[in-house]
């Protein structure tokens, strides 16, 4: 067991990788040693804390790279800012800028399309019916009210499903509200079955990567060493994928460092 100088230790920024490896050399020259899990725990947490989580985040500029920009997690407000900043539209979902600003990562070109405005009348307003067909889609109260009456289940909208019914609208697809209450249905079986095999369901875009992610943090019933909000910080905050997977992996080749 560490003593409060061996914490002490932890706590220095300089060789702290060396001074753990010492620690935990000596602590298996201790006659029945085995790793203690919770003081493994928090030497795994020292490292982190004096050495961070992985790269650190790059701040978007023009001459960041796509692949560099797709690996860092930035915020609404800081897409933005980025858009604005280069003339490109902030209207619209946290992935549609991500999905703008990516472009001009990879193109350096601004799109000068003008971003088109829905002057009609939400369907829900006009009136909804199964054969009635898509034109103006909106998530309200008066639609919300349609699925519930037809999809004995409905909970709330699904990310996923609305992605889907846009894509089908900007592509200028013929179909009908019946389609998109099967798209619903379907949706929640997916997702039935899902939570019945134990497979995490999938989430609509990066903009959801924090649902996904708790999604799969609660999914592992293995211990964790740090809460759901800690965890996803420290994948938020440092390059990689922003997944459960990425936080686990990484977890283990640190702890595996400290004890080989």
């Amino acid at each position: 067991m560490l003593d409060s100088v061996g914490w002490r230790c932890l706590n220095l920024h300089v060789g702290i990788a060396s001074i753990i490896k010492v620690l935990m050399n000596i602590m298996r020259k201790i006659p029945n040693y085995s790793v203690n899990e919770n003081a493994l725990v928090e030497v795994v947490k020292a490292y982190i804390r004096n050495n961070g989580f992985g790269s650190e985040k790059v701040p978007i500029t023009a001459s960041l790279s796509a692949e560099t920009f797709r690996l860092h997690y930035y915020s609404k407000i800081e897409l933005i800012e980025f858009c604005r900043s280069i003339g490109i539209s902030t209207s619209g979902l946290k992935n549609q800028l991500n999905e703008r600003v990516e472009e001009f990562l990879k193109t350096g070109q601004v799109s000068l399309k003008p971003v088109k405005k829905v002057t009609t009348k939400p369907d829900s307003v006009i009136g909804l019916s199964l054969d009635k067909i898509v034109v103006n889609y909106k998530s309200d109260p008066l639609t919300r009210a349609f699925f519930e009456k037809h999809i004995l289940d409905f909970t709330g909208f699904s990310a996923l499903v609305q992605k889907k019914i846009k894509q089908r609208l900007a592509c200028a697809e013929k179909f009908t509200y019946r389609d998109a209450i099967n798209m619903h249905k379907a949706f929640l079986r997916d997702k039935k079955e899902a939570k019945t095999s134990g497979i995490a369901t999938k989430v609509a875009h990066d903009s959801c990567q924090y649902n996904q992610f708790l999604i799969d943090y609660r999914h592992d019933e293995t211990v964790k060493i740090h809460s759901a909000k800690d965890a996803w910080q420290l994948v938020r905050d440092s390059e990689g994928d922003k997944t459960y997977k990425r936080y686990k992996d990484r977890i283990s080749e640190i702890k595996a460092k400290l004890t080989a």
